[in-house]
């Protein structure tokens, strides 16, 4: 399940077996061969895990804001992986959020109180990408 590819014969017309893709749910695998003519062959365990992603705010325009303005919180996910996709969620300790997807990039929080905050952007992973945060201060005049 979740294994793409074929067996191919080597140069000396032995088979081979070569894999494109493994895909599944994170845990510890083995890969069992079987064909006729052959005895049967079991690969030593393979482990899948979602790879590791990055979550920074790059920006919070405009700070220091004024309560009751709206901001603009731009955010940037990454991974050596490849492109991460989902939802990002923003909040405050002061309890404000707004949430947008990672192609979006950025969302917009309304802050009803003066005070320092912490923002928050929290990546929720996805089938292939990890969970992360990343957090900036801000001011609210």
């Amino acid at each position: 399940d979740g294994v793409e590819g074929g067996v191919f014969a080597d140069a000396r017309r032995a088979p081979a077996l070569r894999t494109n893709s493994i895909a599944g749910a994170p845990g510890s695998y083995t890969i069992q061969f079987t064909a006729d003519g052959f005895a049967p062959a079991t690969s030593e365990p393979i482990d899948l895990r979602l790879a590791k992603s990055s979550t920074e705010i790059t920006a919070d325009d405009a700070d220091p804001s004024t309560g009751g303005q709206t901001v603009a919180v731009e955010f940037r996910v990454t991974s050596d992986a490849g492109t991460p996709t989902g939802t990002v969620t923003v909040s405050s300790d002061g309890g404000e959020s707004c949430s947008a997807s990672v192609a979006q990039g950025s969302c917009a929080i309304t802050f009803t109180s003066p005070g320092d905050r912490t923002l928050t952007a929290s990546y929720v992973g996805d089938g292939t990408f990890e969970p992360s945060d990343g957090t900036e201060s801000h001011h609210v005049e």
